[in-house]
């Protein structure tokens, strides 16, 4: 039996919370967490309800001060020590330092992706 792969799709909105962001595309939504200005947490889901618990961090979100932009197709949400930026087209995710260079991103034509209920993520750590 065979799925057909889905990827997030385009960015259709989004809300600033109180630790991150909300964003919502055609296929799924985004949850980004700020952590401290060096931890951030990403989850992607097919559905509106997300888990607050992580395996991945094990500690409350700090008092983060972040700044999100909307411009040119993307979103960027910019705190003390890197940015992180969202495509408005297929919600591929990139980090860059605060001097504009990669950090890590989803690799360009694969990203994040389901197949039925495997979810497959693809990206690049640039070290």
């Amino acid at each position: 039996m065979s799925f057909p792969v889905v990827s997030p799709g385009a960015l259709e909105n989004h809300r600033k919370t109180e630790d991150g962001l909300f964003v919502q595309t055609e296929n799924a939504f985004l949850q980004i967490r700020f952590f401290s200005q060096s931890v951030v947490n990403v989850r992607l889901s097919r559905t509106e309800d997300f888990d607050l618990h992580t395996y991945a961090v094990i500690r409350e979100p700090d008092n983060v001060a972040f700044e999100v932009e909307s411009s040119d197709g993307q979103l960027r949400l910019t705190g003390e020590k890197f940015s992180l930026i969202i495509s408005g087209a297929d919600a591929r995710i990139r980090m860059e330092n605060l001097s504009g260079e990669v950090i890590n991103e989803d690799e360009k034509g694969l990203g994040t992706s389901w197949n039925g209920q495997q979810v497959s993520k693809i990206g690049r750590a640039h070290v």
